[in-house]
């Protein structure tokens, strides 16, 4: 499912390295904090939707009924979120690892996602991109390109891109840096 990166590339440019992410979990300390704030919504949305459900099948009137159905309908918001916080970690655990594709070449990062939707993003490597390392235990990241974007609420918030968990992060972070010097093959 790798895509053909020669495609994408300006005439002249060269690949240097492609990958994937290392399979498994990375930050287990992250996602095993979701996943236990997540659970509470979690049961408790599900037990909303099913007791809305119980009562709705006993409703001897219309508005026990229509308060059944406000019950069945409060807990799905609730189970949703829960299971995104419960469920969103493994999910992203078993994905990334086949739908996320990496390439470097000696004048871009090129990070392809198969999925939800197809998508090719490509960042420059330019001398002042700033670039960072950031080890892990069984597989590194390298950060290449920050954006300060504005959320929903108008305050600004960095958004970190880079090659996470990958296999090969010192030496992909060696190659950007000879990149960035001119010293690049």
């Amino acid at each position: 499912m790798t895509p053909n990166w020669r495609t994408h590339f300006h005439p002249g440019e060269t690949l240097l390295w492609q990958g994937a992410p290392v399979p498994g979990f990375h930050q287990r300390g992250k996602a095993l904090f979701l996943m236990i704030f997540g659970l509470p919504f979690l049961i408790i949305g599900v037990a909303i939707f099913f007791f809305g459900l119980h009562r709705l099948t006993q409703a001897a009137t219309v508005s026990d009924a229509g308060l059944a159905v406000f019950f069945t309908a409060f807990g799905l918001p609730f189970g949703g979120l829960g299971g995104f916080l419960v469920f969103g970690p493994i999910l992203t655990a078993r994905t990334d690892a086949r739908h996320l594709r990496y390439a470097l070449t000696d004048r871009a990062a090129y990070i392809w996602r198969a999925w939800p939707v197809e998508k090719l993003e490509v960042y420059p490597i330019l001398p002042q991109t700033a670039l960072e390392l950031e080890k892990g235990k069984g597989a590194d990241t390298v950060w290449l390109h920050a954006r300060v974007e504005r959320d929903s609420e108008g305050n600004l918030a960095t958004v970190h891109i880079g090659f996470r968990n990958i296999a090969e992060g010192e030496r992909v972070f060696r190659l950007i840096r000879e990149i960035q010097t001119g010293e690049a093959e």
